[in-house]
């Protein structure tokens, strides 16, 4: 007898081969490599075929098959340690690779919150030991400092300076960051000298950032002065002690950093735990030489002294930040050389024109994503540091196409040929 089949039979056959036949779907690898492809077992292997070809693995090699990259993410998120920030940061590192942007700052982020967690205890336990002794050295400098002016001069004039020196101490005793502790200092020593101005360490040259009492054609912000030249600054810098240069000496229009006929310049290193903070730089703007004029240069230069010793006694106190800020110079450099990598790799492989320059501005904008994500989550002025490690690169790499490439990608071409000269100030 024979049977008849209906329209429904065949579409269940039809539906039981789609069913078997093999779908896409993704391999992934003991080495997070993934294969994407029609995927099938076949005995001890897995078969992949993609783009016409076939690729046989082996099932050992195998951590598991998914129907897309979400559910791969998903399998690995839940195989890494929750307080492990540096398996957090190469899951981070695996979904950018695989194009999962907004999951790898998502893993970014919670990288950085571990570390931060992981590294609270420790620091604690580092500001507690060293407490003891920070208080110890502020208590000495405290002691010592009043009386350094009094040697200068008697009566009145030495009030009124012990008097200046323990309100310039109060005044930092409110500061509560490293950039505020250098910006009291400035504004409290203003009232010895009539010109005063902040500049900060870069990789190679020194860069105004405060200043009180300078006429300038300029924001202080433009000012750079190299570390490689003879100058006031970067003698102070070198040495980590105060340099002084007096009339005589400031004659020589050459020796002056600034304009004006100063009788009295002086450079002020901000050294904590071997790293230069900063360096002050302070003069009397040329006020008139007359009876007592030396005592009080003098006077002035002891003053400086004791806010200089009393500044980086406080700076001491503030350890978590300066770790944390060493911290954070390193994770700008590690972001850097990555992206440096990256674009080496893009290069041999044969990308150029637009294609690689479009690849590298997106990475340094994830990269700076990151970054600032980091830097938000532990506080702190180190926002630029990225920056300072992308200038330094870019002076390094400035004769080669991947540094005007950076520069470029930064949207500061200028970096790539930018020719550091002395400061100039009216």
């Amino acid at each position: 007898m024979t049977k008849r089949f209906g329209p429904w039979f065949a579409a269940a056959v039809f539906a039981a081969c789609a069913v078997a036949a093999p779908a896409s779907t993704i391999l992934l690898l003991d080495n997070q490599q993934v294969l994407n492809g029609e995927v099938e077992r076949v005995g001890d292997h897995y078969r992949v075929r993609r783009d016409g070809g076939e690729t046989l693995v082996p099932a050992g090699r195998v951590l598991t098959v998914c129907p897309n990259l979400d559910v791969a993410y998903e399998f690995l998120r839940d195989k890494t340690a929750a307080r492990d920030a540096d398996a957090h940061l190469r899951l981070a590192r695996w979904c950018d690779a695989n194009g999962l942007r907004a999951r790898a700052a998502a893993e970014a982020k919670l990288a950085a919150v571990t570390d931060l967690f992981k590294q609270s205890a420790a620091r604690i336990k580092v500001l507690e030991r060293a407490q003891v002794d920070h208080d110890r050295v502020l208590k000495e400098m405290q002691a010592r400092s009043p009386g350094a002016p009094v040697a200068a001069s008697n009566g009145p004039n030495s009030t009124a300076a012990l008097d200046d020196l323990l309100s310039a101490f109060q005044a930092l005793a409110t500061a509560t960051t490293i950039g505020d502790v250098l910006t009291t200092f400035v504004e409290q020593l203003a009232a010895q000298f009539p010109r005063v101005a902040l500049f900060r360490v870069k990789k190679s040259h020194l860069q105004g950032e405060h200043q009180i009492g300078f006429d300038l054609k300029t924001d202080i912000a433009k000012v750079i002065m190299p570390l490689g030249m003879d100058s006031l600054l970067a003698r102070a810098a070198s040495s980590g002690h105060i340099e002084r240069l007096g009339a005589a000496e400031l004659k020589d229009s050459s020796r002056a950093p600034f304009s004006g006929s100063p009788n009295c310049a002086l450079a002020i290193p901000i050294v904590v735990l071997g790293d230069t903070l900063g360096i002050v730089y302070a003069d009397d703007a040329g006020a008139a030489k007359g009876k007592g004029r030396d005592d009080a240069d003098v006077a002035g230069l002891r003053i400086a002294e004791a806010m200089q010793h009393h500044c980086v006694a406080l700076l001491m106190r503030m350890t978590n930040e300066l770790k944390m800020r060493a911290e954070l110079q390193n994770y700008a450099r590690s972001l850097l050389s990555e992206l440096q990598q990256m674009y080496v790799a893009d290069e041999q492989s044969g990308k150029g024109g637009d294609e690689l320059h479009a690849r590298l501005q997106g990475n340094l904008e994830y990269a700076r994503s990151i970054f600032d994500s980091r830097v938000a989550l532990e506080g702190g002025d180190a926002a630029a540091l990225l920056d300072d490690e992308l200038a330094a690169i870019v002076e390094a790499e400035q004769s080669t196409a991947f540094g005007r490439h950076l520069a470029a990608a930064a949207g500061r071409p200028e970096l790539a040929d930018r020719k550091q000269s002395a400061a100039e100030a009216s």
